[in-house]
Formats: structure tokens, sequence, C-alpha cells
């Protein structure tokens, strides 16, 4: 059963999860920002043909032990959001390819165990953010490998913290995103739709008046697995990397890129202050 799946991270009486005790001195002129880069739970990789291993159980290890190292180095916000970008699942069913092009994917065991070990994996990152802020905001953007599932687990974790209500769980599927806090405006999309220089006016478009009212705007998105950030008129445009390992196909097409997850912080009066990076040569150790 689920319930045993993620035993101490539920409360067996009610079937709920188990509050966490909220945290003191805390700030509220911060925001973090913790950005999930395409974790692609399920995806298989084999280090001779790869020259990293990778699987479901790296995938769960890898997102908590980076979520847990940087609550350690970030500042106690009174507001996180935990920011799927995207491809969180690396299948959308069990027919292991690609929704759109049909692309076969190499996939580490069975689509009922890879849903569980995902949402438990999510369950315990939010149950760890919840220790060093006071709330948390959990945005799950739909990818280009998991359109369906990427909803779908935001039912499944909207149900779970219903009770909690230190948790916010959006869960519109719009492909596009917002978030204003103070003079700061958040946007996010996991990056397959439209180009991204086209997203700032995309942006100005959507939530006119938040645009009118913030002084600094910024897209957080994913998908092209690597870092990258580039400066539009009133707006960045940011793109980050990913914790997973290279599966075969795009081994051979020779995509190379560096693995990390970070924390990005924000004071509502004078945007971004800090960046927290984390790779897995970090978590290795």
């Amino acid at each position: 059963m689920l319930r045993d799946a993620i035993s101490g991270v539920i409360d067996d009486a009610k079937g709920t999860f188990a509050p966490v005790a909220a945290p003191t001195g805390i700030t509220d002129d911060l925001l973090t920002i913790v950005p999930m880069g395409d974790p692609h739970f399920g995806l298989l990789s084999w280090a001779r043909e790869t020259s990293e291993d990778f699987n479901l159980k790296i995938a769960e290890d890898l997102t908590f032990g980076a979520v847990d190292r940087l609550c350690q180095m970030g500042p106690r916000s009174k507001t996180a959001i935990l920011l799927n970008l995207g491809d969180y699942f690396h299948a959308d069913n069990s027919r292991n390819t690609t929704p759109q092009s049909g692309h076969p994917l190499d996939v580490d065991g069975r689509f009922q165990k890879i849903a569980e070990v995902g949402f438990r994996a999510m369950v315990r990152c939010i149950r760890r953010m919840l220790e060093h802020h006071e709330t948390v905001i959990v945005r799950n953007n739909p990818g280009n490998h998991d359109p369906h599932q990427a909803f779908m687990l935001s039912m499944a974790l909207g149900a779970m913290f219903h009770d909690e209500p230190r948790v916010t769980v959006d869960q519109s599927p719009a492909h596009y995103w917002y978030h204003l806090f103070g003079k700061v405006l958040i946007g996010t999309a996991h990056g397959d739709g439209a180009k991204l220089p086209d997203l700032p006016l995309i942006m100005a478009t959507d939530v006119p008046h938040e645009w009118a009212e913030s002084a600094f705007r910024v897209w957080h998105c994913g998908h092209v697995h690597h870092d990258q950030v580039k400066e539009y008129p009133g707006c960045h445009v940011e793109t980050h990397g990913t914790l997973a390992a290279t599966d075969a196909w795009h081994r051979f097409k020779g995509y190379r890129s560096m693995r990390s997850m970070k924390s990005v912080i924000y004071d509502r009066t004078y945007g971004e202050v800090q960046r927290l990076n984390c790779n897995v040569e970090r978590l290795a150790t």
C-alpha cells in the first residue's frame, strides 16, 4: 500500500500527512525558490554505456539529498516555492515512450512503482522544507515527458496536504504559472512551448497588473538540462540544469551537462540577493 511505502511521513491513524512543527527565526522579507530541473524519475542509465548509473533509487536519493542540503545552507525565509520545472517523471504511462513523438525510453521498473517512489520523494522534500520555512508552495509544471502525470502528482499532493495550512499545492493545469512577491515577479514554464525570447512579452500579456507592480521579473524553465540566463528588456529568462544522468540516446547524440540543483533567494524589495548550488559531487560526500 502507498501508506506503507511512505511510512514515517504519514499519520497511520488518519492516513494524512503528519504535521511538522513550524520553524522559528524566520525572515518575512525573503522568498526561497528551489527549481527542480527535469528530475526524470524512472530514467534508467547504465554506466558502461553512458558513463553514469541512474535509476529510481538514485533519483530519489539525489533529489531529497539536494533539497536537504539546500535547506541546511539557505536562510529561513518565511515562504519557499518547491518548483518542479517539468519532466518529473521520465515516462507518462506504461508504454515507456514520449507522449508526442513516441520515442522509446529506457525506464527503470513498473509504471506504478515509479509513480509511487516519485510521489514519496516529493512528500519527503516538502516535509523537509516545512522544517525550514513557515509556508511552502508547490508547483508542478507539465513537461513533454509527463504532461498527464504532472497534474496527477499535483492532485495527489493536494490531497495529502489538504489539512496542512502551511502547504499550498497549485493544481492549475496551465502551462504558464506566475507568482508575485513584493517587487519580484516569477514566471515558470517547462520550456518546450513558446520560445524563450518570447516569454517576457507573454508574461506582460498574461499578468499586466503584476508586471506593472514589479521591478524584478524572471522566468524559471527547464527542458534543456543545462543552466543559462538571458537578459531581455525588463526581464530575465533562466533555464536550470538537472540532477538526472544522461540516457543512452542523449549520450549518443553528444549531450553533456553538469548535474546540480540550486536555490534562489529573493528579497521583496531588492530582487535576487543570493543563490546556492548543490551538485552531485557534493552529494557523493
